[in-house]
């Protein structure tokens, strides 16, 4: 992860929680930083890969920027190392178009959680379907899905906050939760006290190279288990679907 106050923060709240199903509480899983300078990437991940493997790590869980990947995979085949790869659900490491910049040998060993939903086609996302509307027909702004989102919950947000628009007439406006509930295709957005991360379910996925993705039509994406089915937090079940393995 980025060498980050905040990322390493994160990142021990995880260490603890894996530290207590461990058998050996002295056991405690290590934390790999790096500092983002592509001119260090190569010299930085083979110091990551090889503390991995002296550690005999089995679980690898990057939770990083969308690029780091790209040098971690490469850095373990090049070792010859193939541990799982849990996906921390964060930084669009779980877009079909970016997984695809990692090693692939790797990937198919890649699943957990994600906050995305199921991928739609892009000429029948909501930023085409506008786009369209203002005589822009095809796929707009290319990969700018990710903005179109944001922008429409702050659109929801300053309809909901009304005439008089600061910050107290916003927070209020979200708390009464004017989001409607999500489904595959849509996260679920919720506010409330002292939470302000907006996405409250996730699903859960897993990689595969041969599969097409509905975004592009192009081979690689993420494959939802059970359809796409979202969970709150308290509601992920021990009962999965384990997919086929890959080819």
């Amino acid at each position: 992860m980025p060498d980050d106050p905040a990322d390493v923060s994160s990142a021990k709240s995880v260490q603890s929680l894996v530290t207590r199903c461990e058998n050996d509480p002295s056991r405690q899983p290590p934390i790999y930083t790096y500092e983002s300078d592509i001119n260090r990437a190569a010299e930085q991940t083979a110091a990551t890969v090889a503390g991995l493997i002296n550690a005999k790590v089995t679980t690898v869980v990057c939770m990083c920027d969308p690029i780091a990947p790209a040098f971690l995979t490469k850095g373990l085949t090049s070792q010859n190392y193939f541990p799982e790869f849990l996906m921390p659900g964060l930084g669009l490491l779980d877009y079909d178009k970016v997984g695809r910049l990692y090693d692939q040998q790797q990937m198919v060993h890649a699943f957990g959680p994600s906050h995305l939903a199921n991928a739609i086609p892009e000429p029948q996302q909501e930023k085409s379907i506008v786009a369209a509307d203002v005589g822009k027909p095809g796929v707009a702004c290319g990969s700018c899905g990710v903005n179109w989102a944001y922008f429409e919950m702050a659109a929801t947000m300053l309809q909901g906050a009304g005439p008089t628009l600061t910050p107290l007439t916003i927070e209020r406006a979200v708390m009464a939760n004017p989001f409607p509930a999500g489904d595959a295709n849509y996260p679920t957005y919720r506010f409330g006290a002292n939470d302000y991360t907006a996405i409250e379910d996730a699903r859960e996925v897993h990689w595969n190279p041969a599969a097409v993705s509905p975004i592009d039509g192009n081979p690689g994406a993420y494959v939802p288990i059970d359809g796409g089915r979202r969970y709150l937090v308290g509601q992920w079940t021990r009962d999965w679907k384990v997919p086929p393995p890959s080819d």
